[in-house]
């Protein structure tokens, strides 16, 4: 069978504090996850953060293109 993979992104919204927060929400229930791989796409001025919070742990994290909003869905 294949795996199975569970990706999120939040467009260009958020604060690092809601990074943070959400992040750390996902640590623990990814790390128990079986037969399903998980990812975030954070975008590209939080990515820094989403690495650091997730390194060691079986979440996965990618890049949302950069976009000259500062906020909204403009980002993919």
């Amino acid at each position: 069978m294949r795996q199975k993979l569970v990706m999120g992104n939040w467009k260009l919204n958020g604060t690092k504090e809601s990074v943070n927060a959400l992040v750390n929400a996902l640590l623990a229930p990814v790390n128990a996850a079986t037969n399903v791989e998980v990812a975030v796409c954070a975008p590209a001025i939080f990515i820094g953060t989403v690495e650091a919070l997730a390194k060691g742990s079986a979440l996965q994290y990618g890049s949302e293109d950069c976009d000259v909003h500062t906020s909204g869905a403009f980002t993919g």
